[in-house]
């Protein structure tokens, strides 16, 4: 076999750890690059289908994210004054196929990370991108260049690698607006409850233990 690739992911969010994790599963170890001086892991409550820990576990991943979650066994759908009108039973799916999950996105981080053997530089973004004959230059923010056979640009909607290959393209905004928080809680439930009303819907699961946000794990 000829030398492994060289691989840049630039953004060290859920989908550039979990890429991380996905080659290091093939024997290359890719250089991460993460703008921020930690990971983000704050302020998110999720709900990860099947059809995610199916991908998961393909890399490994799926047994140390589930410990670190709730496994959501059902789905109950009520009116705006709580009375159910709808009821899903997700516990045969999950034995079948692969669990549906409340995760807070610290723990979902932490999971992934497990599975990264490659180091973070933090605090450090590109600023250049070039295409040369043995690859592509890279400039990064601390002034230290590399040359690789792949960038991947996992780094958010304000892309800083769409903005050096697609200088004209912007992200076009939706009509769509979400909230999300956590909560503290008393026990760890196995049900989704789905609150629905012309307009607005708002649901609650149990994402499992987490502490306050904080820059890295």
């Amino acid at each position: 076999m000829g030398d492994k690739p060289r691989i840049l992911i630039v953004g060290a969010g859920i989908a550039g750890l979990t890429l991380a994790a996905g080659l290091a599963r093939q024997g290359i170890t890719p250089v991460i690059a993460e703008i921020a001086d930690g990971l983000l892991t704050r302020g998110l409550g999720l709900f990860l289908t099947s059809n995610v820990f199916l991908a998961l576990r393909r890399i490994g991943l799926d047994k140390t994210v589930i410990e670190r979650g709730v496994v959501i066994e059902q789905q109950v759908q009520t009116d705006a004054a709580e009375t159910p009108t709808r009821y899903h039973d997700f516990r045969l799916f999950n034995a079948r196929y692969a669990p549906n999950i409340g995760i807070a996105r610290e723990g979902l981080m932490a999971g992934l990370l497990t599975g990264v053997g490659a180091q973070i530089r933090y605090s450090n973004t590109i600023v250049s991108l070039d295409q040369a004959a043995g690859g592509v230059d890279v400039g990064f923010s601390d002034g230290t260049r590399g040359t690789y056979d792949l960038v991947v640009g996992a780094d958010g909607t304000k892309s800083t690698v769409r903005k050096l290959v697609f200088p004209e393209i912007e992200p076009s905004y939706r009509s769509f607006c979400a909230w999300r928080t956590l909560m503290d809680g008393s026990e760890r439930g196995a049900t989704l409850t789905a609150r629905i009303t012309p307009g607005l819907a708002l649901g609650s699961f149990s994402v499992g233990p987490f502490s306050q946000p904080r820059g890295d794990l």
